[in-house]
């Protein structure tokens, strides 16, 4: 993909670039895609009409896809106010939590499988970076009372979700 750094970051063609992009990088999860519905560690994600109308023609029902989500398509669900209802919430545990002043790096982990396709294995064998596992990177605003141990409910929107191909790595949200 040659393009714009901004147009490689937002609409990355694969999995490879989705990757590669963006520090901290893309979360990517497991998921099973059954019409506009991604099933996820996440939980069921109700991807919006325009990306719905992108995946439903891209295979059957029941299909084994990776969803990436960037860090910053998170936050702390006590601050999304009007734009909740263009996501998803979920209740975690904050693992660690890194306060960088403007923002704050949440990890947690969700239960299930890692992402696995050829791509993220690619990306692991050249950068070293190990894409894909359970943990999950949040970057929320500073404002979130998020603390380490502690139980949190994030948001994250639909609206930003990517869904890959997991032989072809194949951005389908396209």
């Amino acid at each position: 993909q040659v393009d714009t750094p901004e147009e490689l970051y937002e609409r990355p063609v694969n999995l490879f670039v989705a990757g590669f992009i963006g520090s901290p990088s893309m979360n990517f999860l497991p998921a099973t895609l059954e019409g506009g519905t991604l099933h996820t560690p996440l939980g069921e994600v109700s991807l919006p009409d325009e990306q719905r109308s992108k995946v439903e023609g891209s295979g059957d029902g029941g299909r084994e896809v990776v969803m990436g989500i960037r860090p910053e398509n998170f936050e702390d669900a006590e601050l999304v106010g009007d734009k909740k209802e263009h996501g998803s919430t979920l209740t975690v545990t904050i693992e660690v939590l890194e306060s960088l002043g403007a923002d704050k790096f949440a990890y947690f982990n969700v239960e299930g499988d890692r992402a696995q396709a050829k791509e993220l294995e690619e990306i692991a064998r050249d950068t070293g970076a190990e894409l894909g596992t359970n943990q999950v990177t949040a970057r929320l605003d500073a404002a979130s009372r998020a603390k380490e141990g502690q139980e949190l409910e994030v948001w994250f929107d639909a609206r930003k979700v990517a869904v890959f191909d997991i032989e072809s790595g194949k951005n389908l949200t396209l």
